[in-house]
């Protein structure tokens, strides 16, 4: 269906509305970008938790310490949150990282590290699972 519509103004555009080519009919199926850039954020941390990353970057997160009192969260893998006075420094990797790890773990509650690739699979069916089942085979 391709439907021709002339913008008058002053600007005048002539448009092409409901064009949509073969190549961009599925782009509904897949994730947002926000989606694609939180896994990104989320593989970056697993990866420096893991050591995969620079020292530099590994040094700036620490797990948090296990208290001798049997918590819930216990048996999850925390991360240490560094108190920030700024809102420069809440946004910093430093601070950021520990914070959204801390919160995917709640939904998680890894107990240990996993290797990477089930990371990740687990991370996109989590993806899938938010965004829902494509039909549009």
């Amino acid at each position: 269906m391709l439907l021709l519509v002339i913008r008058l103004g002053k600007f005048p555009q002539l448009m092409l509305v409901g064009y949509h080519p073969f190549h961009t009919r599925n782009y509904h199926c897949l994730p947002s970008l926000t989606a694609r850039r939180l896994s990104h954020w989320y593989i970056f941390i697993y990866k420096a938790m893991l050591g995969k990353l620079p020292s530099y970057i590994c040094s700036l997160i620490s797990r948090r310490i296990v208290s001798g009192y049997c918590l819930r969260s216990h048996a999850v893998v925390l991360l240490n949150v560094p108190t920030a006075r700024t809102v420069l420094g809440k946004i910093a990797f430093r601070c950021a990282a520990p914070l959204s790890w801390n919160s995917l773990q709640l939904k998680w509650k890894l107990s240990n590290l996993v290797p990477l690739n089930v990371f990740k699979a687990r991370l996109d069916a989590t993806e899938s699972e938010a965004v829902g089942t494509c039909s549009c085979g």
